[in-house]
């Protein structure tokens, strides 16, 4: 009996915990894709202001 009720707690007790990881998760890897894409969006327009004024 007590081992029946701790197999079902405990994954209750996981499950209460998973959302908070998974949205730390997904925002890590949000993160992770947006980074290089800021970056190489920041350099071809920092690219292209230096073409600009240079004409």
């Amino acid at each position: 009996m007590i081992d029946y009720v701790g197999r079902v707690t405990q994954p209750q007790a996981q499950r209460a915990n998973k959302p908070a990881q998974d949205s730390v998760g997904t925002m890590a890897k949000t993160v992770a894709y947006l980074f290089p894409v800021v970056f190489t969006t920041a350099y071809f327009l920092n690219a292209i202001f230096e073409m600009a004024s240079s004409s």
